[in-house]
């Protein structure tokens, strides 16, 4: 097997980040149309679920917070704050954010509110599944940080 040359490999890793960078920016247009939609619709303030993920034996209290100060920036009613401590796993497997989707689908909540995308997960196409998933439920999710900061 041949090896790939130096600029050969460049180019490729290249594309490689352009098309990483298009693809956030479209989930970015997706799930910001959601929210716009969801809070026009609204004649009160969203009552929001806050979710964190975090890794096994770390605490996620920071996340939930750094959340719930986004959902307080707004002045969105927080009417549940849960959390995981599996890790970057299946997203709909764990048992926090399971529940959030739940509230979600029983109109229990407007939306939900986290810190980063990498909360569900750092796979495109899964986190596409996800906003798909809360927008057939008529919800939104808002992030503190959007899908293409670094």
């Amino acid at each position: 097997m041949k090896a790939e040359s130096a600029p050969t490999r460049l180019s490729r890793l290249a594309r490689q980040c352009y098309h990483r960078a298009e693809s956030a920016r479209r989930l970015r247009g997706r799930r910001e149309r959601q929210l716009a939609a969801v809070l026009q619709s609204l004649d009160t303030a969203p009552r929001v679920g806050v979710y964190a993920l975090a890794n096994p034996g770390h605490n996620p209290s920071i996340r939930s917070a750094a959340a719930t100060a986004l959902a307080a920036h707004h002045r969105w009613d927080v009417a549940t704050t849960l959390h995981d401590t599996t890790g970057m796993t299946d997203p709909v497997l764990r048992p926090g954010l399971s529940q959030a989707l739940r509230r979600l689908a029983r109109d229990e909540i407007h939306g939900l509110v986290m810190v980063s995308r990498t909360d569900i997960t750092a796979f495109d196409d899964l986190y596409g599944e996800v906003l798909d998933l809360i927008h057939h439920n008529g919800g939104f999710l808002a992030l503190a940080h959007p899908e293409t900061t670094p």
